[in-house]
C-alpha cells in the first residue's frame, strides 16, 4: 500500500506538519515539544529506527485526540514492537486518517481519558514531584488490575485479553492485568495490546488484531515473555520507581490480599 510520507512523519518537519493537520496550532506545538522530549531518550537508537518510532507515534494519533500522543509514547516505552506493529497493521488495513473511532484504554502507563477520583488531572501532572507521579502511575495500574479481576462473567470488554492469555497458556486468575489498549485500524478492526504480570513475576506483552464488533481476536501477532526487558528499580534518576518496580509491588499487594 502506498501512503504519503508526511502521514508517517518520517522527519521532524513531516511530523510537525502532521500534528498541525490533526490538531490546532497551540496543541500541535505542545505535542511536538512532548515528542521532542521523548526523542532525546532515543539517542542510542539507530537513526532510521528512531524515526520509525516517532513517526508511528504521530501516525497512530487520531485527529483531535491529544491524549493519543502520550498513550503512544508510553506504549513505545513498554514495548516498541507493539507500537510499530500497530502502525503497520493500521497502514495495511487502510486505517489512515479515517480511523478515528474510540480507543479502548485501561492502563497506568497510558494517559487516562478521565481523571482518577482523588488524583490530579492530566494537566497538572507536569507539576507533580517524583513520589506523586509514582503514586498516580501505581493507582492507575491498580484500577486496571482490580477492574479485570472483578470483571463480570462474559464481560465483553476483556474478551480479547482472556483469549490472548489462554493462547499463551496463562491463567487469568494467576496474575494481574497491567495495561490494555485497542487502536482502531480499519472497519470493525483494531490493533490490541496488553501487558500482564504473572504470579511468578514474569512480564508478558501480548498483541493482535481484534474484531471490535465482538471484541474477539482475529489474528494473534505475538505473546512474548519480556521480563528481561523490563527495568525493576526502586530508583531511576528523575523517575523514582520504575514501571516494573511499581508493577511488582502491586502484584505483592494482590498476593497478600489473596492469603
Amino acid at each position: 500500500m502506498t501512503r504519503p510520507e508526511q502521514q508517517y512523519g518520517l522527519t521532524t518537519q513531516d511530523r510537525e506538519a502532521e500534528l498541525i493537520r490533526k490538531f490546532d496550532g497551540q496543541q500541535a506545538s505542545a505535542l511536538l515539544a512532548q515528542l521532542m522530549r521523548y526523542e532525546k531518550t532515543l539517542a542510542d537508537e539507530e537513526a532510521t529506527q528512531r524515526e520509525r518510532i516517532l513517526g508511528a507515534i504521530v501516525f497512530l494519533a487520531r485527529e483531535g485526540y491529544t491524549e493519543d500522543i502520550a498513550e503512544n509514547i508510553q506504549m513505545a516505552k513498554i514495548n516498541v514492537s507493539a507500537l510499530l506493529n500497530a502502525a503497520t497493521v493500521k497502514d495495511e488495513r487502510g486505517g489512515g486518517a479515517a480511523s478515528n473511532g474510540p480507543r479502548d484504554v485501561g492502563s497506568p502507563q497510558l494517559t487516562p481519558r478521565k481523571p482518577v477520583d482523588g488524583l490530579p488531572s492530566t494537566a497538572r501532572q507536569r507539576q507533580l514531584n517524583v513520589q506523586q507521579k509514582n503514586a498516580l502511575l501505581k493507582q492507575g495500574m491498580a484500577n486496571t488490575a482490580h477492574a479485570f479481576r472483578n470483571r463480570q462473567p462474559g464481560q465483553k470488554e476483556y474478551k480479547w485479553v482472556i483469549e490472548l492469555l489462554t493462547h499463551a497458556g496463562l491463567h487469568p486468575a494467576q496474575g494481574i492485568l497491567l495495561s490494555y489498549v485497542s487502536i482502531p485500524c480499519g472497519s470493525n478492526e483494531a490493533f490490541a495490546y496488553a501487558s500482564w504480570l504473572t504470579t511468578a513475576t514474569r512480564f508478558y506483552a501480548m498483541n493482535g488484531v481484534i474484531d471490535t464488533s465482538k471484541n474477539e481476536i482475529m489474528e494473534i501477532e505475538s505473546v512474548t515473555d519480556v521480563s528481561d526487558q523490563i527495568v525493576v528499580s526502586v530508583h531511576l534518576k528523575g523517575v523514582g520507581k520504575s514501571w516494573g518496580q511499581l508493577a511488582v509491588e502491586l502484584l505483592e499487594e494482590f498476593l497478600r490480599e489473596d492469603t
